[in-house]
């Protein structure tokens, strides 16, 4: 018996399929021309700004079709430490594409220049370095700024040391970010937990603080007690190369279940008893 699905829900089926399998677009594309103007649009929500030949396309499109276009539709980017990419093709890129919520970016774009051009969207999610971003040592970060304004998922890969002064300056920052919920940062071998726990205390508005670990970084950390637990601390470890970073970014910005949503149903946990106050460690799960 054939039924007849009302169009809405036909759109999100079909929006769904591509969401799941993105490697699958011709074939979505050829089904009808229906179909097409539903998912055509869905090409480029997510841009890794790569080698890729759907970078390829994407930048050969970004250059032939209006700005509006680009800035309703691309809704993610990411910039790779590729060098076939110049910050002037960055500069044209962000300049488009003004919708922007989920970004990230690796070293090689990670500079200054960055904050103009993100002051003027609406950010929710940031994958960088701020130390770079903000690149004159001696002045405070600027919480203030209006490219963390809307930032509540928040990646730093800065190497925050115990006793140096970018560690300071990140610290002294973060409180006042407006909007921050979530945030993520690195643990090194020789980080304390000292400066996480006061970090939590000065962000109450924090709702997790994810640190990622690996099998060396951890082992100082085993036996820690704590005399005042805190359920907003998660740490993973689970050490991700590139590729598994920046997989897990996509995860993300297509709407699965990444380490951020493990995090929170592990905090979830917590704070219903059914793990211990005192548990740090997330439990391991393939991405």
């Amino acid at each position: 018996m054939f039924v007849e699905l009302p169009v809405e829900l036909e759109g999100k089926i079909f929006e769904l399929a591509f969401l799941q399998n993105p490697l699958d677009i011709l074939s979505l594309l050829l089904v009808c021309k229906r179909i097409y103007t539903w998912i055509e649009p869905l090409r480029f929500r997510t841009v890794r700004l790569n080698d890729s030949a759907h970078s390829h396309a994407f930048m050969s499109e970004l250059r032939c079709k209006p700005a509006a276009y680009f800035e309703r539709h691309v809704k993610s980017l990411m910039l790779e430490s590729d060098f076939k990419w110049t910050l002037d093709d960055v500069c044209e890129i962000m300049g488009k594409c003004q919708g922007i919520i989920h970004f990230g970016t690796t070293y090689r774009f990670n500079e200054p220049i960055l904050l103009g051009m993100l002051a003027s969207m609406r950010v929710r999610s940031l994958t960088l370095s701020l130390g770079p971003l903000f690149a004159f040592v001696l002045r405070p970060i600027d919480s203030g700024h209006a490219a963390l304004a809307h930032t509540t998922h928040l990646v730093l890969h800065d190497k925050l040391l115990s006793g140096e002064l970018l560690l300071q300056r990140v610290h002294d920052a973060l409180p006042g970010l407006p909007a921050l919920t979530h945030l993520r940062l690195k643990l090194h071998y020789r980080s304390q937990f000292h400066d996480f726990a006061m970090l939590l205390k000065s962000c109450p508005r924090l709702q997790i603080l994810l640190l990622n670990s690996d099998s060396n970084n951890s082992l100082a950390w085993t036996h820690l007690t704590f005399s005042d637990p805190d359920p907003r601390l998660v740490v993973s470890r689970e050490p991700f190369a590139y590729s598994d970073f920046w997989k897990d970014w996509e995860v993300k910005a297509r709407g699965g279940i990444d380490l951020w949503a493990r995090a929170e149903d592990f905090v979830a946990q917590k704070r219903a008893g059914l793990v211990e106050m005192t548990d740090i460690w997330l439990p391991s799960e393939s991405i």
